[in-house]
């Protein structure tokens, strides 16, 4: 699980970096403060956004983890019950 999480994170850190390059190569003749300033909220918002989604990811990670352990559970469960049962009849 951990490291599904660090390569989630490691793939949002490539994908970001490459976003903020290519759009520093685009604003080279322009006007970097007031580019940044009119979209500083909708960076700030994709970010929390990005990061919520990243905890949402891993939360699911974990209860799929969860889910399996039970289904492995109940099988081995139901596994044991065919046994006893065939020694029982037999």
């Amino acid at each position: 699980l951990e490291a599904i999480k660090r390569s989630h994170e490691q793939q949002l850190k490539e994908e970001t970096e490459q976003m903020r390059e290519d759009l520093l190569k685009k604003l080279q003749n322009g006007d970097h403060e007031s580019f940044y300033c009119k979209y500083r909220n909708d960076l700030e918002n994709l970010k929390t956004e990005i990061l919520e989604i990243t905890e949402k990811y891993s939360a699911k990670c974990l209860e799929n983890i969860s889910l399996e352990e039970k289904v492995n559970s109940l099988r081995h469960q139901l596994e044991e019950a065919h046994n006893e049962v065939g020694v029982e009849v037999q």
